[in-house]
């Protein structure tokens, strides 16, 4: 073989491991030493960013996220880490250069946890490591249910509403048709809409699931920020809770409109438990603002507002979730709306209070629950 060819190839062949090599880093803690008292861009990116925590069920421990940032490197890492809860025996679970994140206790000794796009689990001490789920896309989000027989997972699948697929002959081709509004958010197109899928939990792992949204081009959790806090299990494990706006392009650009739906697992019945089943909304006109339009001057509680973050009572007679009045106001007041599965009955806790619920919890007595919610909230 030609000699220089054969040193190019070298050459070659250790820049692609070197390049390898990069991308493998395993970015942790810095250590930097400072030397002087000015907060510098430096200090910033040393500093890991916690993410998500959760404690036990017993409570003894606390599982958490991590953020650590290389400015070198140009990328950053998430890691999960361990501690008591006092604070003490912290340690660091996740041992590779892949982030995990999204931890969620399943018992005392079990955490599950997503990393490359999947479910996985493993011991509270990192050991016995398992991969679950073998999907083809990305898992973004999971919840198990109480009885741990079935999992909710998030999960994007393709979207042509508003911005049209392209010819299947043109592969390459970077430009967009796009034919209505909400073809955007903030970031990214919007070429995808998540939706939650139940799988059954088996020895063998975690299948692909059915879809709860199958056939709707609508999305739950809600983008942008939306999450699996936006989805919840009853606790007899039947049916889930989630948050949708069924609206498309320009409706969805300009509305606030948000949901409850419940899904029943075994018979794939929805229902809408912030609306009479024969609601209509009135006509919106896009070029004005909805103030004083009909959507927000309607006889009766129609929720037309966002409608969010559904949880299921203890006792599984109540679901609660945060609400806000008016459809168009992305500011408007967060209420906290008890829902009276039984009876259907509505009732907002906190009309007295000025302020925004920003998230809460059911107690052993649901009434003591939102008490020290407020009383939380004024502190």
């Amino acid at each position: 073989m030609n000699k220089n060819l054969t040193m190019a190839m070298t050459a070659a062949l250790m820049m692609s491991g070197s390049v390898a090599q990069a991308q493998d880093v395993n970015i942790g803690r810095s250590n930097i030493t400072l030397t002087s008292d000015l907060m510098t861009p430096e200090t910033l990116w040393a500093m890991g960013r916690i993410g998500a925590a959760q404690a036990s069920p017993d409570g003894k421990k606390i599982v958490y996220q991590v953020g650590y940032y290389s400015v070198k490197e140009n990328k950053g890492h998430q890691v999960l880490r361990v501690m008591d809860a006092d604070g003490k025996n912290d340690r660091l679970l996740t041992t590779s250069a892949k982030s995990e994140g999204d931890a969620a206790w399943l018992d005392n000794n079990t955490l599950a946890f997503l990393t490359g796009g999947q479910l996985w689990t493993m011991n509270a001490d990192g050991t016995n490591r398992k991969q679950l789920t073998h999907s083809d896309i990305d898992i973004e989000g999971f919840r198990f249910s109480p009885d741990r027989k079935r999992v909710v997972l998030i999960k994007s699948i393709p979207y042509y509403g508003t911005i049209k697929q392209n010819p299947s002959d043109l592969p390459k081709a970077t430009g967009m048709v796009i034919t209505d509004m909400n073809y955007r958010h903030w970031d990214h197109y919007v070429t995808t809409n998540a939706h939650p899928f139940v799988a059954d939990v088996t020895a063998e792992g975690v299948g692909a699931g059915v879809d709860v949204l199958e056939g709707e081009p609508y999305e739950s959790p809600l983008a942008p920020f939306g999450g699996i806090e936006q989805i919840d299990w009853s606790k007899d494990s039947k049916f889930i809770a989630y948050t949708c706006r069924k609206k498309e392009g320009t409706q969805y650009a300009i509305s606030t409109d948000a949901d409850i739906y419940i899904y029943n697992v075994e018979t794939r019945q929805t229902k809408n438990l912030c609306k009479p089943a024969d609601y209509v909304e009135p006509k919106c006109d896009a070029t004005k603002s909805l103030r004083n339009q009909a959507v927000n001057h309607q006889a009766g509680d129609m929720n037309v507002g966002y409608d969010v973050n559904p949880k299921f009572s203890p006792d599984g007679k109540y679901i609660a979730w945060q609400s806000m009045k008016n459809d168009g106001y992305e500011s408007d007041r967060n209420r906290l709306c008890v829902y009276d599965l039984a009876t259907g009955k509505k009732t907002y806790v906190t009309e007295s209070f000025d302020s925004n619920v920003d998230d809460y919890t059911h107690g052993a007595l649901i009434q003591r629950t939102f008490i020290s919610l407020v009383y939380g909230m004024l502190q």
